[in-house]
């Protein structure tokens, strides 16, 4: 028959030293989100129940939200956090994502920018790149640009590497 239902009743207690009230964390929640600069504070939202934070807003970017929850979720009191923030990331113009990559890939050393074809799919908000690379770093650079900072929602990579000969 299998199992039909789970019951997890799970109690989390601090030792004394660590009790606080809701009211202190929610206070000391807001002043480190204040003190931390990746999080655009004035547009998160504290609230605290039994120790458990959630965290409701907004953030342009995925790092700001993942730091808000990082700022918190240590506080002295915090059982849990919940990151209800979403993320609303800039429209960028596929030209831009194609010129930011492009621009990327030329300030690296270890890239060869010229065997790297870039292109953007507007309607999809996809950066694809072709080519070959000189080492795993210049993979890893070239991967994190098109992903990271430009406002692409998927990456399609059909790169190969290639390792320079160790001279001896």
């Amino acid at each position: 028959m299998g199992v039909r239902a789970v019951a997890d009743d799970i109690m989390i207690r601090l030792p004394n030293t660590s009790i606080r009230t809701d009211t202190d964390i929610a206070h000391s929640a807001i002043n480190a989100l204040r003190w931390n600069i990746e999080v655009p504070d004035d547009k998160i939202t504290v609230k605290v129940q039994d120790g458990w934070i959630t965290l409701h807003g907004t953030a342009k970017w995925q790092f700001q939200r993942n730091a808000a929850a990082s700022t918190v979720r240590y506080l002295t009191g915090v059982k849990g956090v919940s990151n209800l923030i979403t993320v609303h990331q800039p429209k960028v113009a596929p030209e831009v994502v194609k010129e930011q990559i492009a621009s990327a890939l030329k300030r690296s050393a270890t890239v060869d920018a010229a065997r790297v074809a870039v292109e953007s799919k507007p309607t999809h908000r996809r950066a694809a790149r072709h080519g070959a690379l000189m080492g795993r770093t210049g993979r890893r650079r070239a991967g994190g640009v098109g992903h990271a900072g430009c406002g692409a929602r998927e990456r399609r990579d059909s790169r190969r590497c290639l390792v320079p000969p160790v001279e001896g």
